[in-house]
C-alpha cells in the first residue's frame, strides 16, 4: 500500500512536471504561429486574408484553452486520487491501531483476572490463618 502511494505520488509529480513543460511548449508554439502566420501543417506562411488569420488564431486559442482545461482537470483528478489514497492509508493505520488496542485490552483483562484469582487465594489464606 505504501509502495503504491509512493509510486502514485511520484507519477503525479512527473505528470505535473510534464504538464508544466507541455504548457510552456504550447505557449511557445502559439507565439511562433501567431507571430509568423505559419501554417502548422504545411510549414509555410499563410496567404489568406486577415479575417481568415483571425479566425485561425481564435480556433487555436480555443483548442489551447480546452487543452489547458483538460490538463487542469487531470491535475485536479490526480490530486483527488492522492487525497483518497491518503485517507485509505489513514483508515488502514486506524484499523491496525484498533486491532492493537483490542489485543492489549484482552491481555489486560487476562492479567486482571489472574490478579483477581491471586487476590482471592491470598484472601482465603488470610481468612484460614485467622
Amino acid at each position: 500500500m505504501q509502495d503504491r502511494v509512493s509510486e502514485l505520488e511520484r507519477e503525479n509529480s512527473q505528470l505535473q512536471t510534464e504538464n508544466g513543460d507541455i504548457r510552456k511548449q504550447l505557449d511557445s508554439c502559439l507565439l511562433l504561429l501567431a507571430a509568423g502566420n505559419i501554417d502548422p501543417v504545411l510549414g509555410q506562411t499563410i496567404a489568406e486574408t486577415e479575417e481568415q488569420n483571425e479566425e485561425l488564431r481564435n480556433n487555436v486559442m480555443t483548442v489551447s484553452r480546452t487543452l489547458l482545461e483538460e490538463l487542469g482537470t487531470f491535475s485536479k483528478n490526480m490530486s483527488t486520487h492522492r487525497q483518497q489514497l491518503q485517507v485509505m492509508q489513514k483508515t488502514t493505520n486506524l484499523k491496525c491501531n484498533q486491532e492493537q488496542h483490542i489485543v492489549e485490552r484482552e491481555q489486560f483483562s487476562l492479567e486482571l483476572e489472574e490478579m483477581e484469582k491471586a487476590m482471592e487465594c491470598v484472601e482465603a489464606l488470610l481468612l484460614d490463618e485467622m
